[in-house]
């Protein structure tokens, strides 16, 4: 399965976890890696895929630490395993999401408990 790269619009104006938004006037911004491919996608994928996936959101999680007011960890007092399960509840009820906007989701849920 390789990842590919996707435009995909988001409406960022009800973005809770960061006011910051580097994307075309309409909202585009470019997905790469795992984050381009849809819940399904990563619900189906091998033990080998998942690490992957996860290995993206961890990377993900560590920029929006970065860029993220008022934050050192957004996953809060939580363990990876508790954030890959809630993205386990969400692309089983979510599966044509995008795994990126899934991640991003999740984050803004764990957002109320984050580490300042």
């Amino acid at each position: 399965m390789a990842p590919g790269v996707l435009l995909i619009p988001l409406v960022l104006a009800a973005w809770a976890v960061s006011g910051a938004q580097a994307a075309t006037r309409e909202g585009d911004y470019a997905m790469v890696g795992a984050g381009a491919l849809t819940c399904r996608t990563y619900m189906l994928a091998s033990t080998e895929e998942r690490t992957f996936a996860e290995t993206w959101w961890a990377g993900y999680m560590s920029a929006m630490n970065r860029v993220t007011d008022d934050t050192y960890d957004l996953l809060g007092d939580y363990e990876v395993a508790d954030f890959n399960a809630y993205l386990d509840d969400y692309c089983r009820d979510n599966p044509s999401v995008l795994f990126g906007l899934a991640v991003h989701d999740a984050i803004e849920a764990f957002y109320p408990e984050r580490i300042r």
